[in-house]
């Protein structure tokens, strides 16, 4: 699984690794450099060669590199995603989940879509919405409502292209959600606010 926009360390999702190893998952957390040490597409490239090693070493920790999952929150959604799409390994992944994720972000207007994608010269091949997912694994896209960091076009915009290239995807936004809250609500004293571990889960279990 792979996270980020709470903060910068891995540590700080473990509850989150709890949660779904709680459901029957055997759970990773994958980590990857952060702007600005690093820009487009290296972070994405890291992500990727997390997913790869999860794949080559699933055996050794008893699971099976042939019913990988992938999840991630806010720039965590973003990489995962674009990584599956970008570095070949649509065959690696079962399916994919993205937590209030940003997959429709151009023109770049704000500080940190300038840093972390500005000196990119095909700008169009950073976009999600802009990827062939005819052969992409189904994804699963949720987002708050009240999210003020990540645009709910985000999640909606990729989802039609999804839907429109023949991909099983998914869209579910929640009321009274935030950007931080969607991805605190799969702590258990929070997992009242809003179903995110469980609609992460049977959607995940439809490809088991």
């Amino acid at each position: 699984m792979a996270a980020r926009g709470i903060s910068g360390r891995k540590e700080d999702y473990a509850f989150a690794a709890h949660a779904f190893a709680a459901q029957g998952f055997l759970t990773a957390i994958a980590d990857y450099r952060l702007v600005p040490d690093v820009h487009y597409p290296d972070f994405v490239d890291d992500t990727a060669l997390a997913l790869t090693w999860l794949s080559d070493n699933a055996e050794e920790f008893g699971g099976d590199p042939a019913r990988i999952f992938f999840a991630g929150h806010s720039a965590g959604a973003y990489s995962a995603v674009q990584s599956v799409l970008r570095n070949g390994l649509r065959d690696h992944v079962r399916a994919v989940a993205s937590l209030a994720g940003p997959f429709d972000f151009l023109p770049l207007d704000s500080p940190k879509t300038i840093a972390a994608f500005g000196k990119v010269s095909d700008l169009e091949e950073t976009q999600p919405v802009k990827a062939d997912l005819s052969d992409a694994p189904p994804i699963l896209l949720l987002h708050g409502e009240e999210d003020d960091t990540v645009g709910l076009h985000n999640s909606w915009n990729l989802y039609a292209h999804a839907i429109g290239a023949g991909n099983a995807s998914e869209l579910r936004f929640y009321k009274g959600i935030g950007h931080v809250g969607i991805m605190l609500a799969l702590a258990k004293p929070f997992r009242w606010r809003a179903p995110v571990l469980a609609d992460i889960t049977a959607f995940f279990q439809r490809y088991v």
